[in-house]
């Protein structure tokens, strides 16, 4: 957070906090070390129903920042059939303005007072989502499980388990580790017909579209290195005892070459 501090300038407008994989970030120090003129945004794209308690208050992800922003990707803890998203506010003149900007910039039929896009969320999906929403606290419950059989089988050895903040109830949107020889892990797993991913294998800066900002190599050093060994094994409600078995053997045998 100190090195947050230091970033504020007089032309900072907003601040986005991640809550990445499943687990809030430290929202209520962010909303300290600012002020009114700067809004926290936050990404609670991988966050449904993860909390965090600040002062004995238990805070949900999203309703923390003047506006929240859930993706509803059919991947996501509770996802559409196809591409979805919401966004809350408890700001009646961001309401407002929302409202304008995902209906082609209408403030009215045939008005257009901004420019805009067509951002509606079409019926099926929020049929779909919300029929999901009153599943959603089992099924975070039912990853949960799926992670404590993962640190049961997986604390021994040479890697890096996921850590959970103490004031944080982990959604485990995913289950990352940290792991030396990536390629030779992900290949074993292909072979078995396992398929394993990376979240993320590119930095924002790394990608071409940003190559304007000329940002250097060794700019984000810790980033870097994290982004060269972090591994996503399978994770979902879906799972059961025996599948998480299963990899967690693989991995061992995987760790062993």
């Amino acid at each position: 957070m100190p090195n947050l501090e230091k970033k504020i300038t007089p032309n900072t407008k907003a601040i986005i906090p991640v809550h990445l994989y499943g687990q809030m970030a430290e929202v209520e120090k962010i909303k300290n070390i600012t002020n009114k003129s700067i809004s926290i945004i936050e990404d609670a794209s991988q966050a449904h129903g993860a909390t965090r308690e600040i002062d004995g208050i238990s805070f949900k992800a999203g309703s923390f920042g003047q506006i929240n922003c859930f993706s509803c990707y059919p991947t996501k803890n509770l996802g559409a059939l196809g591409d979805a998203g919401i966004v809350t506010t408890n700001v009646e003149s961001y309401s407002n303005q929302l409202k304008i900007i995902r209906n082609h910039g209408q403030s009215s039929r045939g008005q257009h007072t901004d420019l805009g896009h067509n951002e509606k969320m079409d019926e099926i999906q929020a049929i779909v989502l919300n029929e999901k929403l009153s599943m959603l606290d089992q099924h975070n419950s039912m990853r949960r499980e799926v992670a404590h059989w993962y640190f049961e089988a997986l604390q021994s050895l040479d890697l890096t388990l996921p850590m959970t903040e103490n004031l944080n109830v982990h959604t485990y949107h995913q289950f990352v580790i940290k792991v030396r020889n990536r390629k030779k892990i992900i290949q074993l797993f292909k072979d078995e017909g396992i398929n394993l991913a990376i979240h993320y294998p590119q930095l924002i800066h790394q990608h071409e579209c940003l190559n304007d900002l000329n940002i250097k190599t060794n700019k984000f050093p810790n980033a870097e290195k994290i982004s060269q060994e972090i591994l996503s094994l399978p994770m979902g409600p879906h799972l059961h005892k025996n599948d998480v078995d299963k990899v967690s053997t693989l991995l061992k045998q995987a760790l062993e070459f």
